[in-house]
């Protein structure tokens, strides 16, 4: 049975998180009707993608600025939602649906408002309007004034520390304050029979000094809907996995003392 992991992360995480930050003008919200491509279905006849179009004034993060540029915003849920649809229903997979903590609701978005964004950086899928980027987190939009909290966040640079929520995502890796390295490998997922229990995985790899090792982090589900999550020892480290999905995890990573 697949389980949906919901989460509020905090501000300086999705910064921390986000490869695009920009400040942009509200010019419309419109619904999108994915038309289909060769790699994925249509959306059903009279459904539509919920987009907010918008003109970026200020670029606060990100590998070029994209002031000046109009830019169609879509939900990534949403998209997941619709391309993962069969198995979804199926209940062969596990999901996670992060948002940001205190963002700003949908119906205070409104046209000629100047809005903070939390982008990917993910080249848009076939069939969307030029201009297409995902929300790096979900809901992730704040009131245009909060800027200063965001740059600040930024400052604190790229570490993570230990015992705090962890995300893992495509080829991401994340530094803790000692120098220990994790990154996301995989993952994977098997189920005996179609009543039975569920096993899924991720793979992830730590480097510290020299020295590498590859560690897999279960996450299993028995017959009667029980769930169990795996944690797993890397010399003075402890990893839990927390949540995890086709493509990344939620780990924490704590350091134990020596004796």
């Amino acid at each position: 049975m697949g389980s949906i992991s919901s989460q509020s992360v905090p501000l300086e995480s999705a910064a921390r998180l986000s490869k695009r930050i920009v400040i942009g003008t509200v010019l419309e919200k419109p619904a999108f009707h994915f038309p289909g491509s060769r790699e994925h279905q249509p959306l059903p006849e009279g459904k539509g993608l919920h987009a907010i179009r918008i003109r970026v004034k200020k670029t606060l993060k990100g590998p070029d600025s994209l002031d000046g540029k109009d830019l169609w915003v879509f939900r990534p849920m949403e998209w997941f939602q619709h391309t993962h649809a069969d198995v979804i229903q199926a209940g062969v997979i596990s999901y996670e649906d992060l948002r940001l903590a205190g963002a700003l609701p949908q119906d205070q978005i409104l046209s000629g408002k100047n809005i903070l964004f939390f982008l990917n950086e993910d080249p848009p899928p076939t069939g969307f309007p030029p201009g297409t980027v995902f929300l790096g987190i979900g809901e992730g939009h704040l009131r245009a004034d909060q800027e200063l909290f965001v740059v600040r966040a930024l400052r604190q640079g790229p570490n993570v520390d230990f015992g705090h929520f962890i995300r893992l995502e495509g080829k991401t890796r994340v530094r803790f304050p000692d120098l220990l390295e994790i990154g996301f490998l995989g993952h994977s997922h098997k189920r005996s029979r179609v009543e039975g229990p569920h096993r899924e995985w991720i793979e992830i790899e730590l480097s510290k000094d020299g020295e590498r090792a590859t560690l897999s982090l279960t996450h299993d589900t028995a017959v009667d809907s029980k769930e169990s999550w795996a944690t797993k020892s890397w010399g003075v480290y402890t990893i839990e996995v927390k949540s995890m999905w086709l493509n990344g995890g939620t780990i924490v990573v704590r350091k134990v003392a020596p004796h």
